[in-house]
């Protein structure tokens, strides 16, 4: 380990903090000689990511970026086994609320407005059953109140997050979801098949309709999916909202750099993935996939400028869902 941070310091300078397992340096891709110290290299791990642009990856490709020195032994560093981090367990005990209702099954008058919400958006009895999905009211929380309640258990049965979703107009925040400890969290890891294709994507809802899909509850990753992608390294589609195609870029940029199979990236115009597949269904879902471009800085900087030329910019990509590509 010794060697590997004198490499470090070589490379990119005196850390900030310095405790052997987690440093930080100035990034050299964005720091400007601002000295905000926001690229974290976890020697452990051996991986590395900067929190303001968002470069990051192994070790190795970290250093095959920035280094001037061909000196230094890079295979040494392709072979460095990464360790996976222990998960950390019952750190934040999560609870549903207090009144909180199981819709599968449930026929009675309160039942109807929150499923026939959740009709609309596309969500099925089964998916309604598979995800245990739920709603609230007459809560001792007025904040829990007039929502579906979408829980996440673990393979024990153990509640590890829930995303509560108004279904009425006027309440207000739209979203609410309980204290805990995001950074190792997969919301429905257990139903991801680590072999085939995973998409990323920001929201619940589109996870609910889209085939091996991850929410992310945000645009970037938690460490704990960090985590499981260098461990299973699958093919990666990044698919978010409309409104985020830079932050779409900057996490294919981020999770390039971790060996992956490849990093694609899906652009959509309108909405997000779930409006899509509602107005185009599993064969529109496909031609949108078969379109997405693997990640390169060439292809974020012509994307950037402005579009693309169909004709000679889409590589073909074969996206199934259920196997891997």
């Amino acid at each position: 380990m010794d060697t590997t941070i004198s490499v470090l310091h070589k490379v990119f300078g005196r850390p900030r903090k310095n405790n052997k397992v987690e440093l930080e340096f100035n990034c050299p891709a964005c720091d400007n000689g601002k000295n905000k110290y926001n690229l974290g290299i976890n020697v452990e791990k051996m991986i590395g990511n900067c929190w303001s642009c968002h470069i990051g990856g192994t070790v190795f490709y970290l250093l095959k970026q920035f280094s001037v020195d061909r000196d230094i032994d890079f295979d040494a560093f392709r072979s460095k086994k990464i360790v996976k981090r222990e998960r950390v367990k019952d750190v934040v005990e999560v609870e549903l609320p207090t009144n909180f209702k199981h819709l599968s099954g449930n026929k009675s008058r309160a039942s109807g407005i929150p499923r026939r919400y959740l009709h609309e958006r596309g969500i099925t009895e089964d998916i309604i059953k598979k995800w245990n999905i739920g709603y609230s009211n007459s809560s001792r929380n007025p904040i829990h109140n007039d929502r579906v309640i979408i829980p996440y258990y673990d393979e024990d049965e153990k509640l590890l997050y829930w995303v509560g979703r108004a279904f009425t107009s006027g309440v207000e925040p739209k979203y609410f979801s309980p204290p805990a400890l995001k950074s190792e969290l997969v919301f429905g890891e257990k139903f991801i098949n680590w072999y085939s294709t995973v998409v990323l994507v920001e929201g619940v809802f589109d996870s609910l309709l889209i085939p091996n899909a991850i929410p992310m509850l945000g645009k970037y990753p938690s460490e704990r999916l960090m985590d499981l992608l260098v461990e299973y390294k699958p093919n990666v589609i990044v698919c978010l909202d409309s409104d985020a195609h830079d932050d779409a870029w900057r996490l294919a940029k981020m999770i390039n750099g971790l060996n992956l199979k490849s990093v694609r990236v899906t652009l959509i115009d309108d909405g997000d993935i779930s409006d899509n597949y509602l107005e185009s269904g599993i064969v529109g879902l496909q031609k949108l996939f078969k379109s997405s471009e693997k990640y390169s800085e060439f292809s974020m900087f012509k994307s950037r400028l402005g579009g693309w030329d169909e004709s000679s910019s889409h590589s073909r990509y074969s996206y199934s869902f259920g196997r891997a590509n």
